[in-house]
């Protein structure tokens, strides 16, 4: 039976080599299918054809490209290039990432002549399907799992931290399966070292990553908000990673809900917010209904502190346009009708925006 669940890599070999190394071992993480040259065996077909034909069984596409144009096939386009408009004769979600002007470039592989004027012009056909630009290896990694974590939600990658009383004392990160076909975790305690200064350092970016998320989503879990008193914004990466751990472990009772109720500091009440949004908590949307129409004005609070953030009423009504429509849309259409009533105007603009975001 074909997987039509695959991801397909798609990039230049030699350029990239690296990269694709250190991608196809975060891959391992989402125990998803992965379609990539280093897995495939010997073929009567082409390089082109074996390629195209592995993207038929997809329906993700992933490409990188680098500073390599790569080999010409046919019609003067290269491979690459040709993957890149199979997969979207085909439909295919599509994440493309481009190499940063900061990423270092051994000579050899900077394309001159012809073949930059066609990389050029390819960068320009993969414009709308560009998800971010790379630094280095890891940042590159680092990128894709995160956006494939948000697009295989049900398959993320799932944490087990194994609690004491005195706090975590190891975490294992679930990688796939045996020869028993028994599911298989990695102990990711090992990664974590203290240095010479006593501070904690995690040797990969990825792991990293994994780990802060999952200490955030695990103390949410727990209905602990403390550790995030003194934070504005999350990295991006562990501000999408951590709502999928959320709703992989879940929020006991109404935990965020009082959380967001009992909040007085507008920064932390923010992030708060944004959370309980990307996780899809129905139960804090008559809290986050209440403070818009509460009167209050937390963005110039906020902006006292001398921070440049989205205004506070836009974070809101995001977070309520990302929830369950058959859930809060009764909680929601109320508050916009009592913001009409009292002439709350600000508030029954962000209400009325989130009505008509629901999904």
């Amino acid at each position: 039976m074909v997987d039509k669940s695959s991801i397909f890599i798609s990039s230049t070999f030699e350029d990239l080599k690296n990269h694709r190394d250190q991608l196809l071992f975060s891959l391992a993480s989402l125990k998803q299918q992965v379609e990539a040259m280093e897995y495939w065996g010997p073929s009567s077909s082409t390089p082109l054809e074996l390629s195209l034909e592995k993207i038929e069984e997809s329906s993700v596409y992933v490409g990188i490209i680098g500073a390599r144009y790569g080999t010409v096939a046919k019609d003067g386009k290269s491979i690459t290039q040709l993957e890149y408009e199979h997969a979207v004769k085909l439909n295919l979600e599509r994440f493309v990432y481009i190499i940063d002007g900061t990423h270092p470039i051994p000579l050899e592989f900077i394309e001159r002549g012809l073949a930059y004027e066609k990389l050029c012009d390819f960068k320009k056909i993969v414009s709308s399907s560009v998800r971010g630009k790379f630094t280095s290896p890891s940042d590159l990694a680092r990128q894709i799992v995160t956006h494939l974590i948000q697009r295989f939600d049900r398959i993320g990658p799932k944490i087990n931290p194994n609690l004491t009383n005195d706090g975590i004392q190891e975490f294992l990160l679930e990688i796939g399966y045996s020869f028993s076909m028994t599911e298989e975790t990695i102990d990711i305690t090992p990664f974590i070292n203290l240095d010479r200064k006593g501070k904690l350092t995690i040797a990969d970016p990825f792991v990293e990553l994994v780990f802060v998320s999952s200490i955030i989503a695990t103390n949410f879990h727990h209905g602990n908000y403390k550790l995030i008193e003194n934070i504005v914004s999350f990295k991006p990466e562990i501000y999408n990673l951590v709502p999928v751990l959320i709703r992989h472990i879940g929020i006991k009772n109404n935990k965020l809900s009082e959380a967001i109720t009992k909040c007085t500091f507008p920064a932390t009440l923010r992030l708060l917010i944004a959370i309980a949004g990307k996780s899809a908590a129905s139960n804090c949307a008559e809290p986050i209904c209440r403070i818009l129409c509460g009167g209050q004005d937390f963005h110039n609070r906020i902006k006292s502190y001398n921070l440049l953030v989205t205004p506070f009423n836009d974070i809101a009504k995001e977070a309520l346009s990302q929830m369950p429509k058959k859930e809060v849309e009764p909680i929601i259409r109320k508050y916009f009708e009592y913001a009409k009533k009292e002439k709350l105007w600000q508030a029954k603009k962000s209400l009325e925006w989130a009505l008509k975001k629901l999904k």
